[in-house]
């Protein structure tokens, strides 16, 4: 008898336990916006220098902004592979721009920069058990693929001509990211998220190609210098002159907030 009732309680444990995972194992989505603030280091010490530069000319108003704040949208499929533990894959964007423009004169300038990242990752999510009704606390990590394009738009008119030029340089790198956050259910199968993320994700080794005015192409990296002034540059530079530049990096590491919707199926 004792060996009938330690395998039955056994057998019970088991259908149990399948029981739960089946009810566990789910599939949803998840839609979330945002802003996030990034560090974007070499183009905002340019931009210093050159805000510097600009207080010097008493004739010229006006500065050139750091690009600081981005866009943020994405979206991700998830499953539940325990009660606790989701598992998703997504994909999202990053946009945000700088521009300047003043005139002096018979002459103007214009310029305009850009950034666009398309990151694909995977993540991690873990629900903590806490008794908070139906909000539902959580944390999150991961890591993917950041596909980015910066794009370059400079223009300089005066009475007799113009002069200007396009470039396009793009790179895909790899970034890392982590967050907290919590569910409010308003519905059975939904849920509204909010979530705070930390990123890290610097990449190097942009390349592409510069068009100016005349229609001359040029091919182009992402390249930083420190002239003798002790100003700083930041911008395309012909391939050709590697040797005598610094590689500038694009840094999209930050902090985001966001607020999203999750659907169960």
């Amino acid at each position: 008898m004792r060996r009938v009732s330690v395998t039955s309680v056994a057998v019970l444990v088991l259908a149990l336990a399948l029981t739960a995972g089946a009810q566990a194992v789910g599939f949803g989505i998840r839609l979330s916006g945002g802003m996030s603030r990034i560090a974007y280091g070499d183009y905002n010490d340019f931009v210093d220098d050159v805000n510097a530069q600009l207080m010097l000319e008493p004739s010229i108003t006006g500065s050139l902004d750091e690009l600081r704040w981005m866009t943020e949208f994405g979206g991700e499929g998830f499953i539940s592979i325990l009660p606790m533990l989701d598992l998703a894959v997504g994909v999202g964007m990053l946009s945000g721009k700088s521009d300047f423009s003043f005139a002096m004169g018979d002459e103007s300038m214009s310029f305009e920069h850009r950034v666009k990242s398309y990151p694909v990752t995977a993540t991690v999510y873990a629900k903590l058990p806490l008794p908070l009704g139906t909000v539902k606390p959580f944390v999150f990590a991961g890591g993917g693929a950041y596909p980015t394009t910066i794009t370059f738009e400079e223009s300089l008119r005066s009475a007799s001509e113009t002069a200007s030029y396009e470039a396009e340089l793009s790179k895909t790198g790899f970034g890392i990211q982590g967050g907290v956050g919590l569910a409010i259910g308003v519905m059975p199968n939904m849920n509204i998220e909010l979530s705070f993320r930390g990123r890290y994700a610097k990449l190097t080794g942009f390349e592409g190609t510069a068009t100016n005015s005349d229609g001359e192409t040029m091919d182009v990296f992402l390249a930083k210098d420190l002239e003798e002034s002790g100003f700083r540059n930041f911008g395309p530079e012909s391939v050709d002159m590697k040797d005598e530049y610094e590689e500038a990096s694009v840094d999209l590491s930050g902090f985001s907030f966001s607020l999203g919707l999750t659907f169960a199926f």
